[in-house]
């Protein structure tokens, strides 16, 4: 009678690939693959693949490498594998391909460092702005594209970060502001993350670029939003549609906490649409509406979805209370206050960090109670008057 050790070295090699190393890898996976030395052989590649892949970290100097090192140039199988091992994808831009300092700073050190971009300050501008333009349009829109397209197969994949951002005015003064992220670009990556395998975190910061083209994402960002456990944003634009709940079931329902963030920094206030004095942030303001009118129609909101959440909760078990904060710049205070929608109570920051330190880098401190915030009691509608 026929069993696995009849199998084809050819055919138990495509199974294991199929499986995946990741899988191999889990429980007494090795001491089964130790049982037969046919199968440990044709399986120790597969076993040991993927660990270059469990985190994709990408910058606009090396957004190249998804085709290059990640199969999205033909070679399927390495994509095959990012399927199967990648748990986090994080997209770190700043609108040129020269940010190699920023990456070393992000991975390495903790402290900035300045990128140097390589032309000198007598270039005619408008070689930078087409050498820019290039870069968007040839490497950055396609391969972002291609891998936004993909992300529904990645089963293994729990954390997507996508941070659009400039650089201080100061430092890239003689480079022109270029918008750089298309809105199709983000249209892909929110209708094809894998919400029903293991996503359990979303990063959208994108305050760093006017988004290229109909900007208003806001009910496909509602969308996704009740199908992510943890989700935080700072977007250049948005309305109270964002926090809109349409045809979810409560057996989808995973938000556990929303972070909005609404300013911007002061060095970055080029990109805001309104703002204040020297000592402040920018705070990010969506067509005509007010500070205090986004605000206060984004808190009305969130208690409204945190209504709907807290009913389809009711009947399933192990169901905790969600909570939404949303942050601000205020013009009446020199901190950024935090509002928690749920218990409409209002946090500062500590007297050493003010909005005017914020170098842009998404500090999300607004999910943590008591080191870095003060209790500043319970908020009303008219705190902003």
């Amino acid at each position: 009678m026929a069993s696995l050790l009849d199998l084809p070295i050819e055919l138990l090699i495509l199974i294991l690939e199929k499986v995946g190393g990741r899988e191999l890898r889990r429980g007494g996976g090795s001491a089964r693959l130790a049982v037969c030395r046919v199968w440990y052989t044709a399986a120790l590649p597969i076993y040991t693949s993927g660990f270059a892949t469990s985190h994709v970290n990408l910058y606009g100097h090396n957004i190249d490498t998804l085709r290059s090192q990640f199969g999205y140039a033909g070679f399927r199988p390495i994509r095959h594998l990012m399927h199967k091992n990648t748990r986090e994808v994080r997209i770190h831009l700043l609108g040129h391909p020269w940010d190699e300092a920023t990456a070393q700073a992000d991975e390495i050190c903790e402290y900035t460092t300045w990128n140097s971009p390589p032309y000198n300050r007598n270039e005619d501008p408008s070689t930078i702005v087409k050498a820019l333009d290039a870069w968007r349009d040839v490497q950055l829109k396609p391969c972002l594209d291609e891998l936004f397209s993909d992300l529904r197969r990645f089963e293994a994949l729990e954390s997507v970060i996508v941070e659009a951002r400039s650089e201080p005015r100061h430092e890239t003064v003689r480079i022109p502001h270029r918008d750089y992220m298309y809105v199709g670009t983000i249209s892909k990556l929110l209708l094809n993350l894998p919400v029903v395998h293991n996503l359990v975190s979303l990063t959208l910061d994108t305050h760093g670029t006017e988004l290229l083209g109909d900007d208003h994402i806001c009910h496909m960002v509602a969308d996704v939003l009740p199908r992510i456990r943890d989700v935080r944003l700072r977007m250049t634009r948005l309305c109270p549609d964002i926090l809109g709940l349409r045809n979810v079931k409560a057996k989808d329902v995973k938000l556990k906490c929303l972070i909005i963030k609404l300013h911007s920094p002061q060095s970055m206030s080029d990109h805001a649409h309104e703002s204040l004095n020297d000592t402040h942030g920018s705070f990010m303001c969506s067509g005509k509406a007010t500070q205090t009118q986004l605000l206060d129609g984004l808190i009305r909101e969130s208690r409204t979805l945190i209504t709907k959440l807290d009913h389809l909760a009711s009947g399933e078990e192990h169901s905790s209370k969600t909570k939404i904060r949303i942050s601000h710049a205020p013009m009446i205070l020199p901190r950024v206050q935090v509002i928690d929608c749920r218990s409409m109570t209002q946090y500062l920051l500590k007297d050493i960090w003010f909005a005017r330190e914020d170098d842009g880098k998404p500090r999300w401190f607004e999910k943590e109670d008591g080191e870095m915030l003060v209790y500043g009691g319970p908020y009303t509608y008219d705190s902003l008057s």
